[in-house]
């Protein structure tokens, strides 16, 4: 139910704080973050963020990656889990705090945040093949992946370092 969905929240929401912490690299402005020079999914060729680490959003608020769903109930869990894969390895990711938000819901929470890519869990497209589309926020460049290269692609592309 909703409430168990909100204690789930609310711990993922703990876990992403712990590693931001322990991460402390992705929470401080700088001014040479990746502005998407690769090819696969940056988009906007070094051209001002309107969102992102250059922007006025202080660190506790600004996300990397917002992990969306798109038709399957919400994928919730299939979320929660590619977030925590996110965290594991430093991104700053987070879901939207409910079962099922609409699309809308998802561009709204990832503008308020600052989400710099959406990584949408289509429920058809996992089935099919398991792939994944990463969109980045800041030039509109997308791209479909493989559910196992998702992790790694963007750590290496937020990172700035090649895959």
């Amino acid at each position: 139910g909703g409430t168990g969905v909100s204690v789930a929240v609310r711990k993922a929401a703990a876990l992403a704080a712990s590693a931001a912490h322990q991460h402390p690299s992705y929470s401080h402005s700088n001014g040479n973050s990746n502005r998407g020079d690769r090819g696969d999914i940056g988009g906007g060729g070094g051209g001002g963020h309107s969102h992102g680490y250059g922007s006025p959003m202080t660190a506790a608020a600004a996300t990397d990656v917002l992990v969306c769903a798109r038709g399957g109930g919400g994928l919730l869990s299939e979320r929660l889990g590619l977030a925590a894969e996110l965290w594991a390895v430093g991104v700053r990711a987070e879901v939207v705090p409910t079962v099922a938000p609409s699309g809308t819901e998802q561009y709204e929470h990832a503008a308020q945040r600052g989400a710099r890519y959406m990584v949408t869990l289509d429920g058809a497209l996992l089935s099919a093949g398991e792939r994944v589309r990463i969109k980045s926020l800041a030039g509109g460049a997308e791209s479909y992946v493989p559910r196992q290269e998702v992790v790694e692609l963007l750590r290496a592309t937020l990172s700035g370092t090649p895959r």
